[in-house]
């Protein structure tokens, strides 16, 4: 057992120098009912809310980020899988959202996917403390997120694939990633995360379009379809609208319905229903 925070900060700032990272899209905070990509995370990462359905939703998106993962990770020797502890998890719970989602990319892999870490207590996420943003706020947030951090565990040569949800300014990633190979033995750490947030890092280019994970979703077995059925939603009315054209869609983007939140209203326009309901009337005028 060894303390995370004996590790010196210098080597994990070197450390992610030398590392590869790869974020699969953006992370705009605050966007989440107008951007997509922010939307699906936050969904995920919010532990899938728990809506009727969401189970069978919940396994087809985890098989298609798995599957973007798996594209940008082979190749690469990936021997073991971990994934960095939620900020209230003292130790891994099996029902954390990357959870499920590590075990399905290390058996993706081929890999063993092993739980290294554990935390002396929980604390609260860093965007919730000033000092960890600004000029500097990289240090600050290294000695943040090793601060109570214990590795257990010897993995004399391993290649690691160190999974998180939202990249910042990946402080979390290279603490994870320095210890797989200061204190596991670990030769070699790449890091995956789900989204990147916007704005916040230079070297945080995003690596899969969203389009690639709904396929992959959609292509697993028992995906809801109706779940990544795509619409158009104006953020500004919340209108849904079921066709792009419609005259009265105006600033519109597109969206799963799955993802739709409490409060969205169908065009009345274009939505499926009123489709049906002229149909109907038309075949009683037609006869």
């Amino acid at each position: 057992m060894q303390v995370i925070r004996t590790l010196e900060s210098s080597f994990v700032a070197e450390t992610r120098v030398r590392m590869e990272s790869f974020s699969l899209l953006a992370f705009e905070p605050g966007s989440e009912e107008r951007h997509l990509p922010s939307a699906l995370q936050r969904w995920f990462k919010d532990g899938r809310l728990g809506l009727p359905g969401d189970e069978r939703a919940a396994r087809a998106v985890e098989s298609g980020l798995t599957e973007a993962i798996h594209r940008l990770a082979r190749g690469r020797g990936i021997t073991h899988v971990c994934r960095v502890l939620g900020s209230w998890e003292t130790v891994p719970e099996r029902d954390a959202p990357l959870e499920t989602l590590a075990a399905s990319v290390a058996r993706c892999l081929g890999a063993e996917f092993v739980r290294p870490m554990r935390r002396t207590s929980a604390r609260e996420p860093m965007s919730r403390h000033s000092y960890l943003s600004g000029r500097g706020a990289l240090s600050r947030r290294i000695d943040y997120a090793r601060q109570d951090l214990i590795w257990e565990g010897s993995f004399a040569g391993a290649r690691f694939l160190v999974l998180d949800d939202i990249r910042c300014l990946g402080a979390s990633e290279s603490v994870w990633a320095a210890a797989c190979i200061a204190l596991g033995g670990a030769a070699d750490a790449v890091a995956m995360n789900l989204g990147q947030t916007a704005g916040l890092a230079e070297d945080g280019e995003t690596a899969t379009d969203i389009g690639e994970i709904r396929e992959a979703a959609l292509a697993s077995r028992g995906a809801p379809r109706a779940f990544f059925e795509q619409v158009w939603l104006s953020p500004q009315d919340r209108t849904v609208h079921s066709d792009p054209s419609c005259r009265a869609a105006a600033d519109i983007t597109v969206w799963w319905r799955g993802l739709l939140k409490p409060g969205c209203k169908p065009c009345p326009l274009c939505s499926p229903r009123r489709g049906v309901l002229l149909r109907r009337l038309f075949r009683g005028i037609g006869g």
